[in-house]
C-alpha cells in the first residue's frame, strides 16, 4: 500500500475568509506540487506535520478520513483513485465550501472574521467574508455533477441560503448520490422547504460540533443550550442515521476529554477530534507543567501523545494568555464562567 492522500489531487476547500486550498491543514502558502511529488515517492511531505503527528500517536487523521470517504463513495479502492492521480486525471471530487460566516455562536475557540456573532459582540468593522461566492461563479469554477463529497461548513451552514441553492442545483443536475456533510453547531430548527431538499439526499450527513457535554458545551459554544441540542440530534436522526461529532480540543476541555468520549460512546456518535492550533494560547499544550502531569494520570497515554508534547517555558505564558482571553470574553458576554466550568476546572 503506498502512502497517499486524495486532497491534493481531488479536493478543494474554501473557508469563510477566503482561502481557498486543496487542504486547509497545510500551512498557508505550502506548494503543493511538492506535496503531491513527496506522496507519489511514498514519502511524508514535510508540509502535512499534523496528519503524520496523528497518525504516529496512533489516531484517526484528516488524511485517513478523506481516502476512506472518496474510496467508499466513489467505490474505487484507494490504489486505483492514486492511478488516476498518477495519470494526471485529477478532476475536483471533494468539495468543502464556507459559502458566509454568518454564524448565532460565540465559541471561545473561535472569533468575528468566522462568526457574524462574534462581530456582532465585539463590535467588529470587519467587513465579512471575501469569498462572496456567488452560485455562478461555484458553477463556473466546479463541475457539480462530478462531485463525490460536498462538505458545507461556515458560520453555521444551515442559517444559509445559498448553500441550499446549491443542493438545488446539484439535484437538477441528477447528483443527489454525492455525499452531503452538514458541519453544523446543531442549533438551527429546519424549515419544511429545507427539510424537503435534504431528504432527496441518501448519502446525507450531520456533523455536528460539539466540544464537551451539559455546562461545559454551553461555556465552549455559548450562547447555545444544551437541552436544544440534545433535542435536535434526535431530529436530525430522523433524516438520516449518518450523525457523526466534530470535536474540537482545547486547554479549556481537554480536562473533560474521557467523558465527552463516553458520551459519543453512549449515543454511538462517531467522532473525529481537532487539536486547536491557532489562536495558540487556546492550544492544548498551553498549560503549566504540573497541569500536564494530572492530564498524564487521567487520559490514555494514546490521547496524551497524540494531544500533548514535551512542555516548554512559552506554554506557561500561553496558559497565562488564555485566561486573560476567557477574562474579556466573559465580560464581553456578560457571563462567568465559574457558573460553567466544574470545581476543578483548569480555568475557574
Amino acid at each position: 500500500m503506498h502512502l497517499f492522500c486524495v486532497a491534493p489531487w481531488f479536493a478543494r476547500e474554501i473557508d469563510p475568509i477566503g482561502r481557498d486550498t486543496p487542504c486547509c491543514l497545510v500551512p498557508i502558502g505550502a506548494n503543493f506540487d511538492n506535496i503531491r511529488a513527496s506522496f507519489l515517492k511514498n514519502e511524508w511531505p514535510v508540509e502535512c506535520s499534523k496528519c503524520y503527528v496523528m497518525e504516529k500517536a496512533g489516531q484517526l487523521s484528516d488524511r485517513q478520513i478523506k481516502n476512506s470517504t472518496l474510496d467508499f463513495y466513489w467505490d474505487k479502492d484507494i490504489e486505483k483513485i492514486r492511478d488516476i492521480a498518477v495519470q494526471d486525471q485529477n478532476d475536483l471530487r471533494m468539495l468543502s465550501l464556507a459559502t458566509s460566516s454568518t454564524c448565532n455562536s460565540q465559541c471561545i475557540t473561535c472569533g468575528p472574521h468566522y462568526s457574524s456573532s462574534w462581530r456582532r459582540l465585539e463590535k467588529h468593522t470587519w467587513p465579512g467574508p471575501t469569498n462572496k461566492i456567488s452560485l455562478i461563479d461555484l458553477n463556473y469554477k466546479t463541475d457539480l455533477s462530478k462531485l463525490i463529497t460536498l462538505s458545507f461548513t461556515g458560520g453555521e451552514p444551515l442559517y444559509e441560503r445559498r448553500n441550499f441553492e446549491i443542493l438545488e442545483t446539484l439535484l437538477k443536475k441528477n447528483n443527489n448520490k454525492v455525499f452531503i456533510s452538514m458541519v453544523t453547531n446543531g442549533s438551527v430548527v429546519l424549515t419544511e422547504h429545507q427539510k424537503h431538499i435534504l431528504k432527496q439526499f441518501p448519502n446525507l450527513n450531520f456533523c455536528i460540533s460539539i466540544d464537551g457535554t451539559e455546562s461545559l458545551f454551553e461555556y465552549m459554544r455559548y450562547p447555545l443550550k444544551w437541552p436544544n441540542l440534545l433535542d435536535n440530534i434526535n431530529f436530525l436522526r430522523s433524516l438520516t442515521k449518518n450523525i457523526s461529532a466534530s470535536y474540537t480540543i482545547s486547554n479549556v476541555n481537554i480536562q473533560y476529554h474521557n467523558q465527552t468520549v463516553s458520551w459519543f460512546k453512549e449515543q454511538e456518535i462517531p467522532y473525529n477530534y481537532n487539536p486547536v492550533t491557532s489562536p495558540s494560547y487556546f492550544n492544548p499544550n498551553a498549560l503549566p507543567f504540573s497541569l500536564k502531569e494530572l492530564l498524564k494520570q487521567n487520559l490514555t497515554l494514546q490521547d496524551y501523545n497524540a494531544l500533548l508534547q514535551e512542555h516548554e517555558a512559552n506554554h506557561d505564558a500561553l496558559y497565562q494568555q488564555a485566561i486573560n482571553e476567557l477574562n474579556r470574553q466573559d465580560q464581553l458576554k456578560g457571563i462567568n464562567r465559574s457558573n460553567f466550568l466544574p470545581t476543578d476546572s483548569f480555568f475557574n
